[in-house]
């Protein structure tokens, strides 16, 4: 055999031997990805366990769901926006504040229910692909890990934070990096407190029962810390983000009131800083909406705080959880 011809044969050879590795691993994700649909075969509209009752009877009367109540899930995550890596199918941003802000559109109202990241809580577990491969009980803020980090990552969430609530539908969502709690604070000129815990430790004008006027990261170092203060939980850094949320609200309802274009303003700040499922032209609209309602009550729900194995663990009380789905979401037949 002549060398050309070698030559020849030998290259043939070797694009042969690469076009059977190319089909072997396209095979070999068509069967994974079969695997994981065959896994996690569930409805369009999510599982069959999250939704509420159009009527139930509860403390012996009749009550019919509400159709005038919209939801909307608020996630704090615990990662900057320069850490996110958008090429990462799991990722390792959890939600330390999670807030379901509940909107009577009837009465102009909305009230919310704040949501302790540490809660036990069944969550979905997403495959490679996006599909449900399994479910897991763990910490609610786990349940963001699962999915890219973006649109499926918030659905997760969502279904998750349905699920202990008893089924309530989660409309609409917003996450947030923790850049976001910096640039929000700055564009209303600060937001000032009273000083609930002791942060002197790592910020000398942090100290209990001061009164002071929170700038730049000083107001993350404030609402998301728990080192150096009493309580190492959830609890107090819960405390603090509603203190916190009701003093900031004030502050935007003002700015906005002076400047009718503050919100667009505000959305267009985040927008490189979160992740919903409202359109942007939109979220103008919903904020201007939302400060004009009263803010009736901040939520919390009773239950019993544990130490797990390697994290606290918070097991809500299903009585606390049903009066408040009654309240809420029902009205008398």
């Amino acid at each position: 055999m002549s060398k050309t011809k070698k030559t020849k044969t030998d290259y043939l050879r070797y694009v042969a031997a690469a076009i059977l590795v190319v089909s072997l691993i396209a095979s070999a994700l068509l069967l994974l990805s079969y695997w994981e649909k065959q896994q996690g075969i569930f409805p369009l509209d999510d599982d069959a366990d999250i939704g509420l009752n159009n009527t139930i009877r509860y403390n012996g009367k009749e009550y019919v769901l509400r159709d005038d109540v919209e939801t909307l899930l608020i996630l704090g995550l615990d990662k900057f926006s320069e850490n996110v890596d958008d090429g990462s199918y799991n990722n390792d941003r959890q939600a330390d504040f999670i807030m379901l802000f509940v909107i009577d559109k009837e009465k102009g109202s909305t009230s919310a229910i704040h949501l302790n990241r540490d809660t036990m809580a069944q969550m979905d577990i997403l495959g490679i692909g996006g599909q449900k491969v399994g479910t897991s009980t763990a910490q609610l803020a786990l349940a963001h890990t699962y999915g890219s980090g973006k649109n499926d990552s918030c659905r997760n969430m969502s279904r998750a934070v349905s699920r202990v609530l008893g089924g309530v539908p989660i409309d609409h969502y917003i996450s947030l990096t923790m850049d976001s709690a910096a640039i929000i604070n700055d564009l209303v000129g600060g937001v000032t407190v009273e000083v609930l815990h002791d942060f002197s430790d790592v910020d000398p004008e942090l100290v209990k029962g001061q009164t002071v006027t929170l700038h730049g990261e000083q107001a993350l170092r404030y609402v998301r810390g728990r080192e150096n203060v009493e309580e190492q939980s959830n609890v107090q850094r819960m405390e603090r983000q509603r203190q916190y949320l009701t003093a900031l609200r004030e502050q935007i309802k003002l700015y906005m009131k002076n400047d009718p274009e503050f919100s667009a303003e505000m959305v267009l700040e985040l927008s490189d800083h979160m992740v919903s499922n409202y359109a942007i032209d939109v979220m103008d609209d919903v904020a201007k909406e939302l400060m004009k309602h009263n803010i009736t009550q901040i939520h919390t729900i009773d239950g019993e705080l544990k130490t797990g194995e390697a994290h606290m663990e918070f097991y809500p009380d299903d009585t606390a959880i049903r009066q408040l789905v009654v309240d809420l979401f029902y009205e008398l037949k």
